[in-house]
């Protein structure tokens, strides 16, 4: 966006302990004669690390080009907060941006609001949603009473969900290490305790800015956290606070595909009874492919991930997706070719790319532009 005009604020929308939350707002210089959607976007960094500073640059260069205005917000991040915070907070956001910022000051229409989000984010993003939906039925019941604070809001537009991680209780979360560089026993033990002595000292975290070089990454201090969550397969023990969840679904859903397999029979429903015995109920509402989080209401979806992506499986947004088809929730889908984690920040002007015009990512970053537009107007 170096060379595109726009105008950038910096919002409170919530304080935690006395530290304040904040949102950046992107828009044009030039006032709008009508009021136009907005995007309000969710950091990826596996929900442990990254900042509002973290968006792909051609997103809020596409949204500002058509009159748009692109909002992206902090978080608290694992292992510190767990899943019930983060998804508080992005609720938080969402409320903010649609009462405050589309009443008073920008000329955002608040029934053309897309939650929006790259890996972790797009985590945030469909759990946002899910959790607007139930609460959004929640106000319809509550109408009557102004002290509810959830009454009088609209419903997201949609969702786009940028290669996001979703199907957290998958054997990929629970069961496997993907963190090439891994920690040594010594040091998994420190990192260990760290986190410990931060979780009982009620300690929180905002995220951390991404270094510019993936040298520089791995220098950062919660990038050791990512790593350590990633190496001891435990992301679902402290996106709900639960000590041991992880451990227990890989165990026994190993056991249960050996019985399985030696009765020569399948039967998926046992892993999804195990995931319900195992995953308590308040819980599970930080699953947004399980328990029945996907409704029928959920707004259209935009789901986009790289064939090659070796940080979050292309099997997440798959099963999203087909959550969808059965809910008959309208969704559109791309899967790019041989493009990996967050190919898109390779991306800033969609319009005046110098990559050659057959480029996978630039078609397909250019056919989701315009499925939105199509879905919310101009």
């Amino acid at each position: 966006m170096e060379n595109f005009s726009y105008v950038k604020t910096t919002h409170t929308f919530k304080a935690i302990k006395g530290e304040d939350l904040r949102l950046d707002v992107l828009c044009s210089p030039e006032p709008q004669a009508q009021k136009k959607p907005a995007i309000l976007f969710f950091h990826g960094g596996y929900v442990i690390t990254g900042d509002r500073q973290g968006y792909p640059r051609w997103l809020p260069t596409e949204a500002i080009r058509r009159g748009w205005t692109f909002i992206s917000a902090d978080y608290r991040c694992l292992p510190e907060s767990t899943g019930h915070e983060v998804i508080a907070d992005c609720v938080d956001a969402y409320l903010y941006v649609s009462r405050i910022l589309a009443k008073d000051i920008y000329s955002i229409d608040d029934n053309r609001i897309i939650l929006a989000g790259g890996s972790g984010g797009g985590y945030c993003a469909v759990a946002c949603a899910q959790q607007l939906i139930r609460n959004y039925n929640h106000s319809q019941r509550v109408a009557s009473r102004n002290t509810d604070k959830y009454t009088h809001f609209p419903r997201p537009a949609a969702v786009l969900a940028l290669y996001p991680m979703v199907d957290l209780l998958s054997s990929w979360w629970t069961a496997e290490s993907h963190e090439d560089s891994t920690l040594s026993a010594k040091k998994m033990e420190l990192v260990q305790t760290k986190i410990r002595h931060r979780i009982a000292n009620e300690n929180f975290s905002f995220g951390e800015m991404f270094a510019e070089t993936d040298e520089e990454v791995y220098e950062q201090p919660r990038w050791e956290l990512v790593r350590y969550i990633l190496q001891s397969a435990t992301f679902a023990d402290h996106l709900t606070g639960i000590d041991g969840l992880c451990e227990k679904l890989a165990s026994k859903s190993i056991s249960s595909s050996m019985q399985i397999h030696q009765e020569k029979t399948s039967s998926p429903e046992s892993y999804e009874q195990l995931k319900s015995d195992l995953v308590p109920e308040n819980a599970r509402k930080l699953f947004p492919v399980d328990f029945d989080n996907m409704s029928s209401e959920f707004p259209p979806l935009f789901v986009v991930h790289g064939q090659g992506d070796r940080d979050v499986p292309l099997e997440d947004s798959k099963v999203l997706v087909s959550r969808c088809h059965q809910l008959n929730v309208p969704v559109q889908y791309w899967w790019l070719e041989g493009l990996d984690h967050c190919f898109d920040f390779e991306y800033s002007d969609l319009e005046n790319s110098t990559v050659g015009i057959n480029d996978v990512g630039l078609v397909g970053l250019k056919s989701i532009v315009s499925a939105l537009e199509s879905l919310v107007g101009i």
